[in-house]
């Protein structure tokens, strides 16, 4: 076993050329591989409420703006309007990247096709809310995905990240190696009979996360923010669809069908940073029940479009919009109207997002005037990395 060892340092040392033999993107693989894991790499891109809270129509948007979303996400939401007022949790995930799936940044480049990225940007989520409506009460649950369609907003597709990587480690992490196989074949040199146990604790106390993991994290972090500014600079399309059920009933049963969602928005920058951008949205409520102040809860079809505009920065963004909404109500006279909106994006900490928006609905014959929002928005897998 010690001969193995000192063949293992022998080797390790013929083979780590100085740092700039290691300029290619695919040279020192193996430790590449092991701190460019796609599933590790999240950026901290905005972060809106999940689907759910999109379908059950608590969000402070109609149709969520596009982001990075993360594996696990929590919502904790509440609005509050002409047709009384809502609040709701929901719990987002994104299937593909569950159980710690090993695929490169690079890999996931070259080697998925489109359908599964799209599949790898999707987001699906159940959530749950509480209405008071004019003395009224009632119970819905949301069952929602989302997904981005455009590789342009995919963050694990970006280039860039995968070549910061790469020449961090080599900046940071490749010194601290080869300084341990030298010191392991430096101890093996000044006493052969160095047991196994010895050798390995030595390589383990040589490997166990010194400066050099402290300063690949930084590194790790700048790459990160590189990023999320080239991601900011470039156009995006979201699309997202769900299902309601709704219980009338003062107790938490007794539920039943109430409508599907649809909702998309693309949002194309106009500057070279990204900074201002225009977006269109829309939305489709189907065979859903909504609260306008008559004796009971009535069905409709509704549609709205419309579009605004955007300053953003990669911890802020500010959403001005109108829409247009039309109403097709069962026993009810329809409904036009116009919904002025301001919505605010902040982030608190790398993994917390507050999401809020004020506005006005203007010339409706049911739901006429001010309206508010907002949400919170919780992310494990990134909050653990804040500190």
């Amino acid at each position: 076993m010690r001969r193995e060892w000192s063949v293992l340092a022998a080797a390790f040392l013929a083979t780590a050329a100085p740092a700039g033999a290691q300029d290619a993107p695919n040279a020192n693989a193996a430790n590449d591989a092991a701190y460019q894991n796609a599933d590790d790499y999240d950026l901290d891109l905005f972060s809106p409420p999940g689907p759910a809270l999109l379908s059950l129509d608590i969000a402070s948007r109609r149709a969520s703006a596009p982001s990075t979303p993360k594996d696990v996400g929590y919502d904790i939401g509440s609005a509050s309007g002409p047709d009384g007022d809502q609040y709701g949790l929901a719990l987002s995930v994104m299937p593909y990247w569950l159980g710690a799936r090993r695929i490169t940044l690079e890999d996931y480049r070259n080697n998925t096709n489109a359908l599964t990225r799209i599949f790898a940007r999707s987001e699906w989520s159940a959530g749950g809310s509480y209405i008071s409506a004019d003395g009224d009460h009632a119970w819905r649950l949301g069952f929602a995905m989302e997904t981005q369609l455009l590789d342009a907003q995919d963050h694990r597709f970006d280039r860039g990240a995968f070549q910061c990587l790469h020449e961090a480690w080599n900046r940071t992490r490749r010194g601290e190696h080869e300084t341990a196989v030298t010191d392991i074949a430096k101890a093996l040199a000044e006493n052969p009979d160095m047991t196994d146990e010895d050798l390995l604790a030595l390589q383990q106390q040589a490997l166990s996360g010194g400066a050099g993991a402290g300063a690949f994290d930084d590194a790790r972090r700048a790459c990160e923010d590189a990023s999320a500014a080239r991601l900011l600079a470039k156009p995006s399309w979201l699309i997202g669809a769900g299902v309601g059920l709704r219980s009338d009933q003062n107790r938490f049963a007794g539920f039943s069908y109430d409508g599907v969602s649809t909702w998309t928005q693309y949002r194309q920058p106009v500057t070279k940073n990204g900074r201002f951008a225009f977006f269109a949205v829309a939305r489709g409520d189907f065979g859903r029940a909504f609260d306008i102040g008559l004796a009971t809860p009535v069905k409709a079809d509704a549609w709205e479009a419309g579009g605004g505009a955007s300053l953003q920065t990669t911890r802020f963004r500010l959403d001005l919009s109108a829409t247009y909404d039309r109403r097709n109500y069962d026993g009810a006279k329809n409904d036009n109207f116009i919904r002025y909106a301001a919505i605010a994006d902040i982030k608190i900490v790398r993994g917390l997002w507050l999401e809020g928006s004020v506005g006005y609905i203007d010339n409706s014959l049911y739901s006429s005037g001010a309206f508010g929002g907002v949400s919170v928005k919780f992310d494990f897998s990134d909050f653990r990395r804040a500190f």
